[in-house]
């Protein structure tokens, strides 16, 4: 029987914990990544083992939050949308009517295309203001869906000024997501970094030991290691300035050596710290959504729906008026 996933990340915590062989290929995720770092260092196993399950119990739990937290909006987005497709059925037979020929005339070819459009740019952004909301809660660098940019695409052919305001909002939202991400050192770096420490790596070292590990951040970490080697001042973040979490982190190895205190238990709190960090981003942003969604909601979706629904009827009871 073959074990994965979390069950098999504590398997291998209790076999770290007994003193028993600990093989990271059976490993997932940033668990797999830790035991491979402490290997290579010689550092304790179970201190890794441990970070790494705590770190990923709070990734498990943010993106949770996350989704609760957006599970309204995206029922609502997803009923508003499809609203028509039961509406426009339901109310043919009531008014015994055939809302299909309409649309299928020159005059109804109109509404139908105005009505999708407005439908199609409200989903888009409706959707965009979603992923934008839940990127927050993610880990590393998501990539928008395929599906954004497709919708993109439909927006600004069936609706130009709206697929337009579409793509600035959403290149607002990445840019401003960069920006906060360039804040933030990823506390995997951080944990790994502490894991080499505790295997006896000085500063330099750790950063370089762990920047093997992390494809994605080992020319920054790299090159944190070599500004640790050459410059001869301390390492401070300016008072009336942000600090980026990679100065944070090198602050945090270069006062160690320094002064001579044990750096591990800073680094390990420090990487807790972060991650708490990108919860309460990621649930502030959430908690922006109803206010955001009411403009697509108002401006789009519901006059889309209104018109697809509406257009039949009207065309109904003015041919029963006229003679």
């Amino acid at each position: 029987m073959k074990i994965e996933g979390e069950a098999a990340n504590d398997l291998l915590r209790m076999h770290a914990a007994v003193g028993l062989a600990v093989d990271e290929r059976t490993a997932t995720g940033r668990v797999k990544r830790a035991i491979a770092l402490a290997r290579s260092v010689g550092a304790p196993r179970l201190p890794a083992i441990d970070a790494a399950l705590a770190a990923e119990r709070d990734d498990r739990a943010c993106a949770q939050a996350v989704a609760v937290a957006t599970a309204q909006a995206r029922t609502v987005a997803a009923g508003l949308t499809v609203a028509p497709l039961f509406l426009v059925p339901l109310l043919s037979r009531v008014a015994n009517a055939d809302f299909v020929a309409f649309y299928a005339t020159p005059a109804g070819r109109i509404p139908l295309v105005v009505g999708v459009g407005l439908l199609a740019s409200g989903a888009l952004a409706m959707q965009t203001l979603i992923w934008a909301a839940s990127r927050q809660g993610g880990r590393g660098r998501r990539r928008a869906p395929v599906w954004l940019f497709a919708g993109l695409a439909t927006a600004v052919l069936v609706h130009p000024l709206v697929g337009v305001a579409t793509g600035v909002v959403l290149m607002r939202r990445a840019k401003r997501g960069d920006n906060a991400g360039q804040q933030l050192c990823p506390d995997e770096a951080v944990e790994l970094v502490a894991t080499a420490v505790e295997g006896g790596y000085g500063p330099s070292a750790a950063l370089r030991a762990a920047a093997e590990h992390l494809p994605a951040d080992r020319a920054r970490l790299r090159a944190l290691a070599l500004r640790l080697e050459l410059v001869e001042a301390p390492v401070r973040p300016e008072i009336d300035q942000p600090a980026s979490g990679f100065e944070m982190l090198a602050a945090v190895l270069e006062t160690s050596r320094r002064v001579g205190a044990p750096a591990v238990g800073a680094l390990r709190a420090f990487g807790s710290r972060l991650r708490d960090h990108q919860r309460t981003r990621a649930l502030q942003a959430v908690e922006r959504l109803p206010a955001q969604l009411a403009f697509p909601t108002a401006l789009l979706l519901l006059p889309g729906t209104v018109l697809l629904v509406s257009a039949p009827l009207v065309s109904t009871g003015i041919a029963h008026l006229v003679p």
